[in-house]
């Protein structure tokens, strides 16, 4: 048994997601515990540098994570060969390049969604990293949650029996920094830095969409920018250019219906800001994050639309919490160890860079539903 160091340049290290997710939920705690264990007893141990535009910042994230080695130089750190993985979580915009770059560089790939902006940049960065014989990957953390893999073994199990319907509601308010800071920063509402809620969430529902109900064959979506303008990390007010919420009418494989309601400027009451329900002939299932619950065909409840007083029936009771079948993990960490382990011991990965070139064709499917107010079929 060894340890055996792997290093990882994180770009855009300095960036929320980075600091909170692939930092302070992944990599770190696997560097606590001493590294990841492997087949045969080895550890695999990262040595991460962190690559960011503002050195002040990135000193302070290394303080607090107790990480020394960074840098303002993304061309230095590609050509040191003691790092042979290189993770992508900074801006969208010029990921494409970013990425072929690290892949001309010899660099194994695992990168933040989506993987490009358009579909032909996309398919680019697949084929340089298939020539290039690398290891490659993309995020699909979603999947990965508890509520939705207690749903994929439900759906597994044919227990709702034939689906006839399924529907994601997703988002949250995001306010517009100018009564209370904004949740996010403001290059999400900006096209120049790949910008809008498409762009940023539909690689999600693309790979949920694949995972759970084996594709999906035709889209027609409606947008629209709900808050017309914001305020920066500066606190300059700017004109939103891009959409904050997305509508689609989706047809499954196997000709299932789906609806999909995506928004940055609604209020949430549901079980959680995310939620996916699914209706079979024998019962139904909705899936958070974090839980699950079922309702079958002998305690479907038999609610009517009162006119002259409420609700007659609690329709929550009819539906029973599915329990957990596994002690918890982090869903960023089922990708990344899958992704560690495809590196050091080879193997099959099912969530390399086709999977994100799958994501820009849903992608621009729906934004070519947008343009001519029509259906498109995916692959079209």
């Amino acid at each position: 048994m060894a340890d055996r160091r792997i290093g990882i340049i994180l770009n855009g290290a300095t960036a929320q997601i980075a600091q909170r997710q692939h930092l302070g939920n992944v990599l770190v705690p696997i560097l606590g515990e001493g590294g990841l264990s492997l087949a045969g007893g080895d550890r695999a141990v990262p040595d991460i540098l962190m690559v960011g535009r503002n050195e002040s910042k990135l000193k302070q994230v290394g303080e607090k994570f107790g990480l020394k080695n960074w840098t303002t130089d993304l061309d230095a750190a590609l050509a040191n060969p003691d790092y042979t993985i290189y993770f992508d979580s900074s801006v969208t915009m010029g990921r494409e390049s970013r990425l072929k770059k690290a892949i001309a560089a010899g660099k194994h790939i695992y990168t933040e969604k989506p993987i490009a902006n358009s579909l032909d940049e996309a398919r680019s960065v697949l084929k340089a990293a298939e020539a290039a014989e690398i290891c490659h990957g993309v995020i699909t953390d979603k999947i990965f949650m508890p509520g939705f893999r207690k749903l994929k073994r439900i759906l597994d199990s044919d227990s709702l029996g034939r689906i006839v319907s399924a529907k994601i509601e997703f988002g949250w308010w995001i306010f517009d920094g100018k009564d209370k800071p904004g949740q996010r920063p403001s290059w999400n509402y900006r096209k120049k830095y790949g910008g809008g809620l498409v762009l940023d969430m539909f690689p999600h529902w693309g790979y949920i969409l694949n995972h759970l109900f084996g594709g999906v064959e035709s889209i027609y979506c409606q947008t629209s920018t709900k808050i017309p303008e914001r305020v920066d990390e500066d606190g300059n007010i700017f004109a939103v250019d891009v959409e904050d919420t997305a509508n689609a009418l989706l047809t499954l494989a196997g000709g299932v219906p789906a609806q999909l309601l995506t928004t940055w400027a609604t209020r949430v009451r549901r079980d959680d800001v995310m939620t996916i329900h699914v209706d079979g002939t024998k019962g139904s299932a909705i899936a958070s994050s974090h839980k699950c619950w079922t309702q079958s065909l002998e305690n479907t409840s038999m609610p009517r639309l009162e006119t002259e007083k409420g609700q007659h029936l609690n329709l929550f009771d009819a539906w029973t919490e599915e329990p957990d079948f596994e002690p918890f993990k982090h869903s960023f960490r089922y990708g990344w160890e899958l992704y560690l382990r495809y590196v050091m011991e080879g193997g099959p990965f099912p969530f390399g860079l086709d999977q994100g070139v799958k994501a820009i064709e849903f992608i621009d499917a729906a934004y070519r539903s947008v343009e001519e107010r029509r259906v498109i079929d995916i692959g079209d």
